[in-house]
């Protein structure tokens, strides 16, 4: 019998989603690509850019997409379609907010 671990293998997807995406367009910094149905969606590490922001707003400005400010939930979403896929970058504004939002999801 054939054993796929799942997570192992969503983890190695997003990889190559990454490499891919990323390889597209060489002059941005590299994210974290993930692709789900039709949606292919990109967070903005913190502890890896001092400014996320900006790192969101170059993807936002080479992908087209809109602003979808979430200031409620401390996270701002640049979204969009490309081929018919949804097109997501995001990043944490208010670590606070997030923080409470995801342990309130949890609950």
């Amino acid at each position: 019998m054939v054993e796929i671990n799942y997570t192992q293998l969503q983890v190695r997807l997003a990889e190559t989603t990454s490499t891919f995406v990323n390889g597209c367009a060489p002059d941005l910094p590299p994210l974290y690509w993930i692709s789900r149905d039709t949606e292919l969606i990109a967070q903005v590490p913190e502890a890896e850019y001092a400014d996320p922001e900006s790192v969101a707003q170059q993807w936002r400005a080479a992908l087209s997409l809109n602003d979808c400010e979430d200031s409620d939930h401390g996270t701002r979403t640049f979204a969009g379609t490309w081929k018919s896929r949804r097109v997501e970058v995001w990043y944490v504004t208010d670590r606070a907010k997030f923080e409470y939002r995801i342990q309130r999801s949890a609950s």
